[in-house]
């Protein structure tokens, strides 16, 4: 067998045993896919269950000659929506509806207007079913969809020479770019939309840890609007390259592994991993060096981890980090991280 289906033959092999063994720790526990650690789905009653949240998030510095650093004031100023419908329906049908938007703008010295410094959109319904008396594994279906709901943009502060490339790397022109803004892509763009099917297990219920896995088939989908993307060649130091992107279509087989779990009611954790390896791709994307990519290189590959320390009922502290490489999209690893002091008002639900 190849590396990846002996891996995912593995993971369902480890499922198989040691499934039924940790699920009678706790009985009826049903949230098995919903990152909601705070409401158990066992304690639902039947019906519809709404959720929403809105946060804000506040950072302000100020410098007068400080060694190293520019004179002036800094500020990153965000909000954060959390949203969701969820369907606890009789034997075992849930029906779960997440969706959630985060934005930010900063303000530096260096630079003379704000700039959006996050933008992620995510909307997610999932379907499950809890085969009975196995209350711990069952067939889902899920429906995901990421992008960005603002224009993206990049901020120049000295005239830069812009050279736009085709996503074949031929180049499609070049420009003088002003100190200021360039303009990459539009609203909602790029736009991932993914489907997928398979068998989901909670292996191991316990409070202070909780390990989720799903494993299934998938389509995804990127729709880019022609926009496009940095890709510039440090060898070139003369002209800033941008590339195009490109539509995309890829099928194969998914895992996604959910660690987490609540400490001493103050302190949360969640460690995120998923990956996607296509069986058939609309296009064979290159690496920076011209060559296809093959194998391995492939995989689309996703980790995200989040640690909180709730400091009130409606203020906590929460660091994350989002580590993400799509290859239709992009060959480098996209990283982003993120400490934030949140302010949180439940508006409905809790």
């Amino acid at each position: 067998m190849r590396p990846v289906t002996q891996i995912l033959f593995v993971l369902v092999l480890v499922v198989a045993l040691v499934g039924p063994a940790a699920a009678q720790d706790v009985p009826n526990p049903t949230d098995v896919l919903a990152v909601k650690p705070d409401v158990p789905a066992g304690e639902r009653s039947v019906g519809w269950h709404p959720l929403l949240k809105a946060s804000a998030t506040f950072s302000f510095s100020h410098n007068q000659d400080v060694v190293g650093t520019p004179d002036g004031i800094s500020w990153i100023l965000g909000g954060i929506i959390n949203g969701g419908v969820d369907y606890v329906g009789k034997g075992g049908h849930f029906w779960l509806n997440t969706l959630k938007w985060d934005l930010s703008f900063s303000k530096t010295p260096l630079l003379d207007e704000m700039v959006k410094s996050l933008d992620n959109f995510e909307f997610e319904s999932t379907y499950i079913y809890q085969i009975p008396k196995m209350t711990w594994w069952g067939p889902y279906g899920n429906v995901k969809v990421k992008t960005a709901i603002l224009p993206g943009y990049l901020l120049f502060t000295d005239p830069t020479s812009v050279a736009t490339l085709g996503s074949d790397g031929a180049l499609m022109g070049e420009i003088s770019q002003p100190k200021g803004r360039l303009n990459l892509t539009d609203a909602f763009a790029p736009t991932t939309l993914r489907e997928s099917l398979g068998l989901w297990a909670d292996p191991v219920r316990t409070v202070p840890f909780t390990l989720q896995t799903r494993l299934g088939l998938g389509a995804w989908e990127v729709f880019t609007r022609g926009g496009f993307n940095p890709a510039d060649d440090v060898l070139t130091t003369d002209v800033f390259e941008v590339k195009q992107m490109q539509d995309s279509v890829q099928l194969g087989g998914e895992v996604r592994v959910v660690m987490k779990g609540v400490y001493k009611e103050f302190i949360s954790y969640q460690a995120k991993a998923e990956f996607m390896y296509p069986f058939y791709s609309s296009f064979t994307p290159t690496n920076n060096d011209g060559t296809d990519m093959a194998g391995i290189e492939l995989m689309n590959t996703e980790f995200e981890f989040l640690l909180g320390f709730k400091l009130a009922s409606w203020v906590s502290l929460d660091y994350t980090m989002k580590a993400y490489r799509l290859p239709l999209l992009s060959p480098e690893w996209q990283i982003q991280n993120g400490l934030l002091l949140t302010l949180t008002a439940n508006i409905v639900g809790k």
